[in-house]
């Protein structure tokens, strides 16, 4: 018996892809009966034929005394399986089925910077200089069923969410819309600079803040309300309409808009009219002098 044991060892140790790990249950089997698993792969043609005789060749030790009750105890090596799945493409990005069990990664109150064909990137804080990726279903109804809270279109830059995804971007997320950005209205911001399609102002509580414009300086003139793009200078004071999402346009109002100059009266002749009405005009003064020159030499003949 001591034999046959020690042959058991022995071929035991020869196996390196098995590891014990007493207290595990056994096995279907007989009482005492050894649970052997694979837990790397084993290779050479004579591999299968030494772990069967090292399995029997336990499961026939009787328990007996307290040595061979602590070799006969149940031995599970565990099996390390890699599931075979198919590789990641665009189309099956995040597709899968929630699987009963399945952990999520979560992540509360993002917000959204930008929603790409297969990543909703989220910033956990607002002025964080990174962003979470969170894997989305391409299918635009797939990841429809995957929100909460809110529709396809409320998921702009500025959004509040909470998501709860698969980091490894196989499993489908769940999206929750907790809000969508409003209308932000900077008033007494006051102009810091204008540099092409960029505008840098300091708002009312002291913050710098920059916005900038498609379309390059030209496009400027389209967004000021009462004014020319020439009255964004140093110093003048705005009210600034935004919208995060970038739905909607940036509205400008001045708030102290520059004077108009009233124009000048036209009577008609291009003359001035200062004098009243009584002062003749250049024209007809220099007609009578030259009426009156004709008639004296006339006289002097």
């Amino acid at each position: 018996m001591k034999l046959r044991f020690a042959l058991a060892t022995a071929l035991l140790l020869a196996l390196p892809a098995f590891a014990v790990e007493p207290g595990s249950a056994p096995a279907e089997g007989p009482p005492g009966a050894v649970n052997v698993q694979l837990r790397t792969r084993i290779e050479g043609p004579n591999a299968q034929v030494l772990r069967l005789n090292a399995i029997r060749a336990l499961n026939d030790l009787p328990p007996r005394g307290a040595a061979e009750q602590v070799a006969a105890q149940p031995v599970n090596v565990a099996t390390e399986v890699t599931p075979t799945t198919q590789p990641l493409t665009a189309e099956t990005l995040a597709t899968a089925p929630k699987p009963e069990g399945f952990a999520y990664t979560i992540v509360r109150d993002a917000i959204v910077d930008e929603l790409s064909e297969t990543i909703l990137y989220v910033k956990t804080q607002k002025d964080a200089k990174t962003t979470t990726a969170v894997p989305v279903p391409k299918d635009r109804a797939l990841l429809t069923q995957c929100l909460a809270g809110g529709k396809l279109e409320d998921l702009v830059h500025g959004a509040i969410v909470t998501a709860r995804y698969d980091p490894r971007g196989v499993v489908r997320p769940e999206i929750i819309i907790n809000s969508t950005p409003a209308i932000e209205v900077l008033d007494d911001a006051k102009i810091a600079d204008r540099a092409g399609s960029k505008l840098f102002v300091v708002t009312s509580d002291k913050q710098t803040r920059a916005f900038s414009i498609e379309g390059g300086a030209a496009a400027w003139a389209t967004v000021v309300q009462n004014g020319k793009p020439e009255d964004l200078t140093a110093g003048t004071l705005v009210k600034i309409e935004y919208d995060p999402s970038g739905r909607e346009g940036i509205k400008i109002t001045l708030k102290n808009p520059p004077a108009q100059a009233a124009p000048a009266e036209d009577k008609g002749c291009g003359c001035s009219v200062y004098g009243g009405p009584r002062s003749l005009p250049f024209g007809s003064a220099l007609f009578a002098l030259l009426a009156v020159t004709v008639l004296m030499r006339r006289r002097s003949r």
